[in-house]
């Protein structure tokens, strides 16, 4: 076991300085990043390389420049790593289209369209005399409903067929 101390690791780092430079350019024009953050990596890599050594494998100045490249590219590829289609989620990955909120029904607005005749058949419909209610329940059918609403309009109002087909029209109904 060779002896290692900062003195000896600060000569070969001088003697190295500029291949390391060199390395930490080529990278940071390859794979953008801060230029600093890259010479600080490229610093603890060397050390890395430093202490793996092996004279009997090389020589110091390529093992560093291996160690530092693989380094930093390691790095470059986590940072750039896509994660992979087979393991997304797609519920999560895709939102629906948005759907445009229906509109909801205003009774107000609506009765100010179907004038005073359609507007007193509303009043009947949502706000019905028990006899009508109850008349209307016996068939829930539709043309029964309508049998019921001229037979109310002509028995306690008054109207005649013209004047009750037009509100019910106004009603679109």
């Amino acid at each position: 076991m060779r002896s290692v101390t900062p003195a000896t690791v600060a000569l070969v780092y001088a003697d190295l300085q500029s291949e390391i430079e060199e390395v930490v350019a080529h990278h940071t024009r390859r794979y953008g990043g801060d230029r600093d953050e890259h010479r600080a990596d490229a610093n603890y890599y060397f050390l890395i390389a430093y202490h793996s050594f092996d004279p009997a494998r090389g020589d110091l100045a390529s093992r560093v420049r291996y160690v530092i490249w693989q380094g930093l590219a390691g790095q470059a590829r986590s940072r750039l790593r896509r994660p992979s289609p087979c393991r997304v989620d797609l519920d999560e990955a895709f939102e629906p289209p948005a759907r445009p909120e229906p509109e909801r029904f205003n009774l107000g607005r609506y009765s100010a369209r179907v004038g005073p005749d359609g507007r007193r058949l509303l009043e009947l419909l949502f706000d019905a005399p028990p006899e009508f209610d109850s008349a209307v329940r016996e068939d829930n059918r539709p043309s029964h409903l309508r049998k019921c609403l001229w037979a109310h309009a002509l028995r306690e109002w008054g109207w005649d067929e013209t004047r009750f087909k037009t509100a019910l029209r106004r009603l679109e109904i």
